[in-house]
Protein backbone atom coordinates (compact mmCIF):
# COMPACT_ATOMS: atom_id res chain seq x y z
CA UNK A 1 0.00 0.00 0.00
CA UNK A 2 0.96 3.62 -0.42
CA UNK A 3 2.31 4.07 3.13
CA UNK A 4 3.40 7.69 2.78
CA UNK A 5 -0.07 8.76 1.69
CA UNK A 6 -1.70 6.76 4.47
CA UNK A 7 0.54 8.37 7.09
CA UNK A 8 -0.37 11.86 5.85
CA UNK A 9 -4.05 11.04 5.81
CA UNK A 10 -3.71 10.21 9.53
CA UNK A 11 -2.04 13.58 10.17
CA UNK A 12 -4.93 15.38 8.52
CA UNK A 13 -7.50 13.40 10.44
CA UNK A 14 -5.68 14.19 13.68
CA UNK A 15 -6.23 17.90 12.98
CA UNK A 16 -9.89 17.32 12.16
CA UNK A 17 -10.26 15.13 15.24
CA UNK A 18 -8.87 17.82 17.52
CA UNK A 19 -11.40 20.33 16.21
CA UNK A 20 -14.20 17.79 16.59
CA UNK A 21 -13.14 16.90 20.14
CA UNK A 22 -13.26 20.56 21.12
CA UNK A 23 -16.82 20.89 19.86
CA UNK A 24 -17.86 17.66 21.58
CA UNK A 25 -16.33 18.70 24.89
CA UNK A 26 -18.04 22.10 24.78
CA UNK A 27 -21.40 20.65 23.79
CA UNK A 28 -21.52 17.49 25.83
CA UNK A 29 -18.84 17.52 28.54
CA UNK A 30 -18.60 13.72 28.43
CA UNK A 31 -16.57 12.00 31.12
CA UNK A 32 -14.62 8.77 31.49
CA UNK A 33 -16.53 5.51 31.47
CA UNK A 34 -14.40 4.19 34.30
CA UNK A 35 -15.73 6.81 36.70
CA UNK A 36 -19.39 6.35 36.01
CA UNK A 37 -21.36 5.63 39.16
CA UNK A 38 -24.97 6.10 38.09
CA UNK A 39 -27.29 3.70 36.29
CA UNK A 40 -28.83 6.51 34.21
CA UNK A 41 -26.29 8.63 32.45
CA UNK A 42 -27.40 10.07 29.10
CA UNK A 43 -30.14 10.53 26.53
CA UNK A 44 -29.63 10.07 22.80
CA UNK A 45 -32.48 10.85 20.40
CA UNK A 46 -34.62 11.20 23.51
CA UNK A 47 -33.88 7.62 24.56
CA UNK A 48 -32.38 6.89 27.95
CA UNK A 49 -28.91 5.32 27.82
CA UNK A 50 -27.72 3.55 30.97
CA UNK A 51 -24.22 3.16 32.34
CA UNK A 52 -24.42 -0.56 31.65
CA UNK A 53 -25.16 0.10 27.98
CA UNK A 54 -22.31 2.58 27.73
CA UNK A 55 -19.87 0.14 29.29
CA UNK A 56 -21.02 -2.60 26.94
CA UNK A 57 -20.51 -0.31 23.95
CA UNK A 58 -16.99 0.46 25.18
CA UNK A 59 -16.22 -3.27 25.30
CA UNK A 60 -17.57 -3.58 21.76
CA UNK A 61 -15.12 -0.86 20.70
CA UNK A 62 -12.25 -2.89 22.18
CA UNK A 63 -13.55 -5.99 20.40
CA UNK A 64 -13.66 -4.09 17.09
CA UNK A 65 -10.02 -3.07 17.57
CA UNK A 66 -9.03 -6.69 18.28
CA UNK A 67 -10.84 -7.78 15.11
CA UNK A 68 -8.66 -5.40 13.11
CA UNK A 69 -11.43 -2.94 12.20
CA UNK A 70 -8.96 -0.09 12.56
CA UNK A 71 -10.49 2.46 10.19
CA UNK A 72 -13.94 2.02 11.73
CA UNK A 73 -12.59 2.39 15.28
CA UNK A 74 -10.32 5.36 14.57
CA UNK A 75 -13.02 7.18 12.60
CA UNK A 76 -15.51 7.00 15.48
CA UNK A 77 -12.92 7.25 18.26
CA UNK A 78 -12.22 10.90 17.55
CA UNK A 79 -9.83 11.48 20.46
CA UNK A 80 -6.65 9.89 21.76
CA UNK A 81 -7.39 10.72 25.39
CA UNK A 82 -8.85 8.93 28.44
CA UNK A 83 -12.38 10.01 27.49
CA UNK A 84 -12.23 8.95 23.85
CA UNK A 85 -14.08 5.68 24.55
CA UNK A 86 -17.07 7.81 25.52
CA UNK A 87 -16.93 9.59 22.16
CA UNK A 88 -16.80 6.25 20.34
CA UNK A 89 -19.87 5.06 22.25
CA UNK A 90 -21.99 8.08 21.37
CA UNK A 91 -20.78 8.07 17.77
CA UNK A 92 -21.62 4.37 17.41
CA UNK A 93 -25.15 4.99 18.73
CA UNK A 94 -25.57 7.92 16.33
CA UNK A 95 -24.21 5.95 13.36
CA UNK A 96 -26.64 3.09 14.02
CA UNK A 97 -29.64 5.40 14.31
CA UNK A 98 -28.80 7.53 11.26
CA UNK A 99 -27.95 4.58 8.99
CA UNK A 100 -31.22 2.88 9.96
CA UNK A 101 -33.10 6.06 9.10
CA UNK A 102 -31.46 6.06 5.66
CA UNK A 103 -32.28 2.39 5.11
CA UNK A 104 -28.67 1.22 5.43
CA UNK A 105 -29.18 -2.25 6.92
CA UNK A 106 -26.47 -4.91 6.51
CA UNK A 107 -27.90 -8.27 5.47
CA UNK A 108 -26.88 -11.54 7.20
CA UNK A 109 -25.02 -12.50 4.01
CA UNK A 110 -23.05 -9.22 4.04
CA UNK A 111 -22.15 -9.66 7.70
CA UNK A 112 -21.01 -13.27 7.16
CA UNK A 113 -18.94 -12.26 4.13
CA UNK A 114 -17.31 -9.41 6.07
CA UNK A 115 -16.44 -11.71 8.98
CA UNK A 116 -14.84 -14.39 6.81
CA UNK A 117 -12.86 -11.67 4.98
CA UNK A 118 -11.23 -10.35 8.15
CA UNK A 119 -7.45 -10.98 7.97
CA UNK A 120 -7.39 -12.13 11.60
CA UNK A 121 -9.47 -15.17 10.60
CA UNK A 122 -7.59 -16.09 7.45
CA UNK A 123 -4.78 -18.48 6.55
CA UNK A 124 -3.23 -18.25 3.08
CA UNK A 125 -6.07 -16.01 1.94
CA UNK A 126 -8.81 -18.37 3.09
CA UNK A 127 -11.16 -18.28 6.08
CA UNK A 128 -9.73 -20.48 8.86
CA UNK A 129 -12.41 -21.81 11.27
CA UNK A 130 -9.73 -22.72 13.81
CA UNK A 131 -8.58 -19.12 14.06
CA UNK A 132 -12.17 -18.00 14.47
CA UNK A 133 -12.68 -20.56 17.25
CA UNK A 134 -9.45 -19.58 19.02
CA UNK A 135 -10.39 -15.90 18.89
CA UNK A 136 -13.85 -16.65 20.24
CA UNK A 137 -12.39 -18.55 23.19
CA UNK A 138 -9.73 -15.99 24.05
CA UNK A 139 -11.37 -12.63 23.29
CA UNK A 140 -15.10 -13.08 23.82
CA UNK A 141 -15.57 -14.92 27.11
CA UNK A 142 -13.41 -12.50 29.20
CA UNK A 143 -15.68 -9.66 27.99
CA UNK A 144 -18.89 -11.58 28.67
CA UNK A 145 -19.57 -11.79 24.93
CA UNK A 146 -20.53 -14.52 22.48
CA UNK A 147 -20.11 -14.91 18.73
CA UNK A 148 -23.22 -12.75 18.32
CA UNK A 149 -21.15 -9.73 19.35
CA UNK A 150 -18.69 -10.37 16.53
CA UNK A 151 -21.64 -10.16 14.15
CA UNK A 152 -22.87 -7.02 15.92
CA UNK A 153 -19.51 -5.24 15.64
CA UNK A 154 -18.95 -6.28 12.04
CA UNK A 155 -22.48 -5.11 11.16
CA UNK A 156 -21.61 -1.68 12.58
CA UNK A 157 -18.42 -1.58 10.52
CA UNK A 158 -20.44 -2.43 7.38
CA UNK A 159 -22.83 0.41 8.22
CA UNK A 160 -19.83 2.71 8.58
CA UNK A 161 -18.40 1.62 5.20
CA UNK A 162 -21.75 2.16 3.48
CA UNK A 163 -22.22 5.61 5.03
CA UNK A 164 -18.67 6.57 4.08
CA UNK A 165 -19.34 5.42 0.52
CA UNK A 166 -22.43 7.63 0.35
CA UNK A 167 -20.35 10.61 1.43
CA UNK A 168 -17.41 9.72 -0.81
CA UNK A 169 -19.61 9.66 -3.91
CA UNK A 170 -19.88 13.46 -3.69
CA UNK A 171 -16.13 14.16 -3.58
CA UNK A 172 -14.14 15.66 -6.46
CA UNK A 173 -10.37 15.80 -7.07
CA UNK A 174 -8.73 18.71 -8.92
CA UNK A 175 -5.60 18.53 -11.05
CA UNK A 176 -3.89 21.08 -8.78
CA UNK A 177 -4.43 18.78 -5.80
CA UNK A 178 -2.99 15.84 -7.73
CA UNK A 179 0.16 17.76 -8.74
CA UNK A 180 0.67 19.11 -5.21
CA UNK A 181 0.37 15.64 -3.67
CA UNK A 182 2.59 14.16 -6.37
CA UNK A 183 5.52 15.98 -4.78
CA UNK A 184 5.76 12.90 -2.58
CA UNK A 185 7.48 11.21 -5.55
CA UNK A 186 9.89 14.05 -6.33
CA UNK A 187 13.39 13.82 -4.94
CA UNK A 188 14.10 16.70 -2.55
CA UNK A 189 17.70 17.81 -1.99
CA UNK A 190 18.77 19.95 0.92
CA UNK A 191 20.34 20.34 4.35
CA UNK A 192 18.97 19.34 7.73
CA UNK A 193 19.89 21.13 10.95
CA UNK A 194 20.01 18.53 13.74
CA UNK A 195 19.35 19.15 17.43
CA UNK A 196 20.13 16.38 19.92
CA UNK A 197 19.00 16.83 23.53
CA UNK A 198 21.87 14.64 24.78
CA UNK A 199 24.29 17.40 23.70
CA UNK A 200 22.59 19.68 26.22
CA UNK A 201 22.30 17.10 29.01
CA UNK A 202 24.33 17.96 32.11
CA UNK A 203 24.95 16.07 35.33
CA UNK A 204 23.64 19.05 37.25
CA UNK A 205 22.52 18.98 40.88
CA UNK A 206 18.81 18.48 41.55
CA UNK A 207 17.51 19.13 45.04
CA UNK A 208 15.39 16.73 47.09
CA UNK A 209 12.66 19.36 47.10
CA UNK A 210 12.59 19.42 43.28
CA UNK A 211 12.43 15.62 43.15
CA UNK A 212 9.66 15.47 45.77
CA UNK A 213 7.62 18.13 43.95
CA UNK A 214 8.01 16.32 40.62
CA UNK A 215 7.04 13.05 42.30
CA UNK A 216 3.81 14.49 43.70
CA UNK A 217 2.91 15.98 40.32
CA UNK A 218 3.60 12.80 38.37
CA UNK A 219 2.38 10.37 41.05
CA UNK A 220 -0.77 9.23 39.18
CA UNK A 221 1.43 8.06 36.28
CA UNK A 222 4.20 6.51 38.38
CA UNK A 223 2.85 2.98 38.49
CA UNK A 224 4.30 -0.47 38.43
CA UNK A 225 3.20 -2.63 35.52
CA UNK A 226 0.21 -4.92 35.77
CA UNK A 227 1.67 -8.41 35.80
CA UNK A 228 0.82 -12.09 35.62
CA UNK A 229 2.66 -15.24 36.60
CA UNK A 230 1.68 -18.60 35.14
CA UNK A 231 2.80 -22.17 35.12
CA UNK A 232 2.85 -23.94 31.81
CA UNK A 233 3.59 -27.16 30.00
CA UNK A 234 5.18 -27.21 26.58
CA UNK A 235 4.63 -29.75 23.84
CA UNK A 236 7.25 -30.01 21.10
CA UNK A 237 8.72 -32.56 18.73
CA UNK A 238 10.70 -35.26 20.52
CA UNK A 239 14.38 -35.42 19.75
CA UNK A 240 13.84 -38.56 17.70
CA UNK A 241 11.61 -36.62 15.26
CA UNK A 242 13.66 -33.43 15.05
CA UNK A 243 15.24 -34.38 11.71
CA UNK A 244 11.94 -35.19 9.97
CA UNK A 245 10.99 -33.13 6.93
CA UNK A 246 8.02 -32.57 4.66
CA UNK A 247 4.87 -34.63 5.19
CA UNK A 248 6.51 -36.73 7.89
CA UNK A 249 7.31 -33.63 9.95
CA UNK A 250 3.79 -32.26 9.51
CA UNK A 251 2.35 -35.59 10.65
CA UNK A 252 4.60 -35.62 13.72
CA UNK A 253 3.67 -32.03 14.56
CA UNK A 254 -0.01 -32.90 14.30
CA UNK A 255 0.49 -35.58 16.96
CA UNK A 256 2.12 -32.97 19.21
CA UNK A 257 -0.75 -30.55 18.59
CA UNK A 258 -3.31 -33.26 19.37
CA UNK A 259 -1.54 -34.07 22.63
CA UNK A 260 -1.54 -30.42 23.68
CA UNK A 261 -5.25 -30.10 22.81
CA UNK A 262 -6.07 -33.21 24.86
CA UNK A 263 -4.16 -31.78 27.84
CA UNK A 264 -5.96 -28.42 27.53
CA UNK A 265 -9.37 -30.14 27.42
CA UNK A 266 -8.49 -32.20 30.50
CA UNK A 267 -7.23 -29.15 32.39
CA UNK A 268 -10.36 -27.18 31.61
CA UNK A 269 -12.70 -30.06 32.44
CA UNK A 270 -11.01 -30.94 35.74
CA UNK A 271 -8.08 -28.80 36.80
CA UNK A 272 -4.57 -28.02 35.65
CA UNK A 273 -3.14 -29.97 38.61
CA UNK A 274 -5.17 -33.09 37.81
CA UNK A 275 -4.24 -32.86 34.14
CA UNK A 276 -0.59 -32.79 35.18
CA UNK A 277 -1.16 -35.81 37.43
CA UNK A 278 -2.93 -37.79 34.69
CA UNK A 279 -0.35 -36.95 32.03
CA UNK A 280 2.78 -37.28 34.15
CA UNK A 281 4.04 -33.96 32.80
CA UNK A 282 5.86 -31.30 34.81
CA UNK A 283 4.99 -27.62 34.70
CA UNK A 284 7.34 -24.64 34.73
CA UNK A 285 6.42 -21.49 36.67
CA UNK A 286 7.35 -18.15 35.14
CA UNK A 287 8.56 -14.96 36.72
CA UNK A 288 5.97 -12.20 36.93
CA UNK A 289 5.71 -10.57 33.50
CA UNK A 290 3.95 -7.72 31.74
CA UNK A 291 1.57 -7.89 28.79
CA UNK A 292 4.56 -7.14 26.56
CA UNK A 293 6.33 -10.27 27.84
CA UNK A 294 8.90 -8.44 29.99
CA UNK A 295 9.87 -10.14 33.25
CA UNK A 296 9.71 -8.02 36.41
CA UNK A 297 10.79 -8.44 40.02
CA UNK A 298 8.28 -8.99 42.87
CA UNK A 299 8.16 -5.22 43.49
CA UNK A 300 7.02 -4.60 39.91
CA UNK A 301 10.30 -3.10 38.70
CA UNK A 302 12.38 -4.38 35.75
CA UNK A 303 14.77 -7.26 36.39
CA UNK A 304 17.95 -8.32 34.67
CA UNK A 305 15.98 -11.11 32.99
CA UNK A 306 15.91 -10.76 29.22
CA UNK A 307 12.93 -8.82 27.97
CA UNK A 308 10.38 -10.85 26.03
CA UNK A 309 12.26 -14.01 26.96
CA UNK A 310 11.03 -17.28 25.52
CA UNK A 311 8.31 -18.31 26.20
CA UNK A 312 7.02 -15.13 27.91
CA UNK A 313 6.42 -13.33 24.64
CA UNK A 314 4.25 -16.18 23.36
CA UNK A 315 2.40 -16.56 26.67
CA UNK A 316 1.89 -12.91 27.58
CA UNK A 317 -1.14 -11.79 25.59
CA UNK A 318 -3.27 -14.95 25.91
CA UNK A 319 -2.56 -15.34 29.63
CA UNK A 320 -3.52 -11.71 30.35
CA UNK A 321 -7.04 -12.75 29.34
CA UNK A 322 -7.16 -15.33 32.13
CA UNK A 323 -9.07 -14.75 35.35
CA UNK A 324 -9.55 -16.77 38.53
CA UNK A 325 -12.88 -18.00 37.17
CA UNK A 326 -11.18 -19.15 33.96
CA UNK A 327 -7.55 -19.87 34.85
CA UNK A 328 -6.48 -22.20 32.01
CA UNK A 329 -5.66 -21.25 28.43
CA UNK A 330 -6.51 -23.15 25.32
CA UNK A 331 -3.52 -24.30 23.26
CA UNK A 332 -1.05 -21.49 22.49
CA UNK A 333 1.02 -22.21 19.40
CA UNK A 334 4.42 -20.58 18.93
CA UNK A 335 6.10 -21.91 15.83
CA UNK A 336 6.47 -25.66 16.36
CA UNK A 337 5.86 -25.45 20.11
CA UNK A 338 2.49 -25.71 21.82
CA UNK A 339 1.81 -24.35 25.31
CA UNK A 340 -1.00 -24.72 27.84
CA UNK A 341 -0.81 -22.39 30.83
CA UNK A 342 -2.57 -21.78 34.14
CA UNK A 343 -2.80 -18.46 35.97
CA UNK A 344 -0.75 -18.52 39.17
CA UNK A 345 -0.82 -14.88 40.18
CA UNK A 346 -2.14 -11.56 38.90
CA UNK A 347 -0.82 -8.31 40.33
CA UNK A 348 -2.55 -4.99 39.87
CA UNK A 349 -0.47 -1.83 39.31
CA UNK A 350 0.56 0.16 42.37
CA UNK A 351 2.08 3.59 42.83
CA UNK A 352 5.87 3.66 43.02
CA UNK A 353 7.37 4.96 46.24
CA UNK A 354 9.49 8.09 46.12
CA UNK A 355 12.68 6.05 46.49
CA UNK A 356 11.66 3.66 43.69
CA UNK A 357 10.77 6.53 41.38
CA UNK A 358 13.77 8.73 42.28
CA UNK A 359 16.13 7.61 39.44
CA UNK A 360 13.37 8.00 36.86
CA UNK A 361 12.34 11.42 38.18
CA UNK A 362 15.94 12.64 38.40
CA UNK A 363 16.58 11.65 34.79
CA UNK A 364 13.33 13.28 33.62
CA UNK A 365 14.14 16.56 35.41
CA UNK A 366 17.57 16.69 33.80
CA UNK A 367 16.06 15.85 30.42
CA UNK A 368 13.57 18.69 30.83
CA UNK A 369 16.44 21.08 31.53
CA UNK A 370 18.26 19.73 28.46
CA UNK A 371 15.18 20.11 26.26
CA UNK A 372 14.72 23.70 27.37
CA UNK A 373 18.35 24.51 26.52
CA UNK A 374 18.03 22.68 23.19
CA UNK A 375 14.84 24.50 22.17
CA UNK A 376 16.38 27.84 23.12
CA UNK A 377 19.40 27.00 21.00
CA UNK A 378 17.11 25.96 18.13
CA UNK A 379 15.17 29.24 18.21
CA UNK A 380 18.36 31.32 18.26
CA UNK A 381 20.19 29.21 15.68
CA UNK A 382 17.32 29.08 13.18
CA UNK A 383 16.77 32.84 13.48
CA UNK A 384 20.46 33.35 12.63
CA UNK A 385 20.15 31.06 9.62
CA UNK A 386 17.07 32.87 8.32
CA UNK A 387 18.87 36.17 8.56
CA UNK A 388 21.80 34.70 6.63
CA UNK A 389 19.49 33.37 3.92
CA UNK A 390 17.64 36.69 3.66
CA UNK A 391 20.96 38.49 3.23
CA UNK A 392 21.98 36.07 0.46
CA UNK A 393 24.76 34.49 2.53
CA UNK A 394 25.81 30.86 2.47
CA UNK A 395 23.53 28.63 4.51
CA UNK A 396 26.28 26.11 5.26
CA UNK A 397 28.77 28.80 6.33
CA UNK A 398 26.18 30.45 8.58
CA UNK A 399 25.33 27.11 10.22
CA UNK A 400 28.98 26.28 10.83
CA UNK A 401 29.58 29.76 12.27
CA UNK A 402 26.63 29.26 14.66
CA UNK A 403 28.01 25.86 15.75
CA UNK A 404 25.00 24.00 14.38
CA UNK A 405 25.16 20.39 13.20
CA UNK A 406 24.30 19.91 9.51
CA UNK A 407 23.54 16.82 7.46
CA UNK A 408 22.69 16.58 3.77
CA UNK A 409 19.59 14.76 2.63
CA UNK A 410 18.42 13.59 -0.77
CA UNK A 411 15.25 11.52 -1.10
CA UNK A 412 11.63 11.46 -2.20
CA UNK A 413 9.17 11.36 0.71
CA UNK A 414 7.42 8.28 -0.71
CA UNK A 415 10.55 6.42 -1.81
CA UNK A 416 10.36 3.01 -0.05
CA UNK A 417 14.05 2.32 -0.69
CA UNK A 418 15.47 5.50 0.86
CA UNK A 419 16.47 5.36 4.57
CA UNK A 420 13.64 6.36 6.87
CA UNK A 421 15.55 9.38 8.23
CA UNK A 422 16.12 10.72 4.71
CA UNK A 423 12.42 10.27 3.91
CA UNK A 424 11.48 12.08 7.12
CA UNK A 425 13.59 15.09 6.11
CA UNK A 426 12.24 15.06 2.55
CA UNK A 427 8.74 14.83 3.95
CA UNK A 428 9.34 17.94 6.08
CA UNK A 429 10.52 19.78 2.96
CA UNK A 430 7.62 18.71 0.77
CA UNK A 431 5.76 22.02 0.82
CA UNK A 432 8.79 24.32 1.15
CA UNK A 433 9.88 26.65 -1.61
CA UNK A 434 13.42 26.36 -2.96
CA UNK A 435 15.81 28.09 -0.54
CA UNK A 436 13.27 28.10 2.32
CA UNK A 437 14.03 26.93 5.87
CA UNK A 438 11.38 25.02 7.82
CA UNK A 439 10.35 25.56 11.41
CA UNK A 440 11.80 23.46 14.21
CA UNK A 441 10.30 19.93 14.16
CA UNK A 442 10.47 17.79 17.34
CA UNK A 443 11.61 14.22 16.67
CA UNK A 444 12.46 11.62 19.29
CA UNK A 445 15.23 12.78 21.62
CA UNK A 446 15.72 16.02 19.76
CA UNK A 447 14.48 17.72 16.64
CA UNK A 448 15.46 19.19 13.29
CA UNK A 449 14.77 21.81 10.65
CA UNK A 450 15.29 21.40 6.91
CA UNK A 451 16.38 23.79 4.17
CA UNK A 452 15.32 22.85 0.64
CA UNK A 453 18.03 23.44 -1.96
CA UNK A 454 16.34 21.89 -5.01
CA UNK A 455 13.65 19.49 -6.13
CA UNK A 456 13.99 17.19 -9.15
CA UNK A 457 11.24 17.42 -11.79
CA UNK A 458 8.56 14.76 -11.63
CA UNK A 459 8.71 12.19 -14.40
CA UNK A 460 5.48 12.01 -16.47
CA UNK A 461 5.71 8.22 -16.30
CA UNK A 462 5.88 8.31 -12.49
CA UNK A 463 2.91 10.68 -12.33
CA UNK A 464 0.90 8.40 -14.63
CA UNK A 465 1.78 5.36 -12.54
CA UNK A 466 0.97 6.97 -9.19
CA UNK A 467 -2.06 9.03 -10.23
CA UNK A 468 -4.67 6.36 -9.26
CA UNK A 469 -3.30 6.07 -5.72
CA UNK A 470 -2.99 9.85 -5.37
CA UNK A 471 -6.57 10.35 -6.46
CA UNK A 472 -7.72 7.60 -4.10
CA UNK A 473 -5.92 9.30 -1.21
CA UNK A 474 -7.43 12.69 -2.04
CA UNK A 475 -10.91 11.19 -2.29
CA UNK A 476 -10.45 9.41 1.05
CA UNK A 477 -9.22 12.63 2.63
CA UNK A 478 -12.22 14.58 1.38
CA UNK A 479 -14.56 11.79 2.39
CA UNK A 480 -13.07 11.72 5.89
CA UNK A 481 -13.58 15.46 6.32
CA UNK A 482 -17.14 15.25 5.02
CA UNK A 483 -17.87 12.26 7.23
CA UNK A 484 -16.72 14.15 10.31
CA UNK A 485 -18.88 17.11 9.31
CA UNK A 486 -21.84 14.76 8.85
CA UNK A 487 -21.11 13.11 12.22
CA UNK A 488 -21.05 16.45 14.05
CA UNK A 489 -24.37 17.41 12.44
CA UNK A 490 -25.84 14.00 13.28
CA UNK A 491 -24.79 14.34 16.91
CA UNK A 492 -26.59 17.67 17.03
CA UNK A 493 -29.74 15.98 15.72
CA UNK A 494 -29.27 13.26 18.33
CA UNK A 495 -29.61 15.85 21.12
CA UNK A 496 -27.11 14.08 23.36
CA UNK A 497 -27.67 15.04 26.98
CA UNK A 498 -25.40 14.01 29.85
CA UNK A 499 -27.34 13.56 33.09
CA UNK A 500 -25.01 15.42 35.40
CA UNK A 501 -21.39 14.96 36.44
CA UNK A 502 -20.18 11.36 35.95
CA UNK A 503 -17.65 11.75 38.76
Amino acid sequence: MFTWIRSHQRKLMTVVAVLTIVSFVVLYNAGSLETLGRSEFARVYGREVTVTELQREARLAALAADLGLGEYVSSLNVGENPDSSMEFVFNALVLRHESEALGVRPTPAEIKSAITALPIFQTDGQFDPQKYLAFSQQALAPRGFSEAQIEEVVADSVRFDRMRSLVESTTMVSEAEVLSTARAFQKAIGQVVLFDETRYLKDEPVSDEQIAAAYEQAKPQLLTAETRAVRYVVFSLPESDSALEGADRIKALQKVADASAAFAESAMATSFAKALEYSGLEATTTLDFTMQGNAVSPNGLPTTAAATADPLLALARPTFMLRKERPVTSVIQDGEKFYVAELVRETAPRTLTLDEARPQILQEIRLNFARARMEESAVTGLATLREALAAGNSFVAAAESAGLQLQAFEAAPADPIAPIEQRRYADAAMFLNIGELSAYIPAGAGGFAVMLESREPLSPDVLKEQRPQIEEFLKNRSASILFFEWLVAARTRAGIQISGNPG
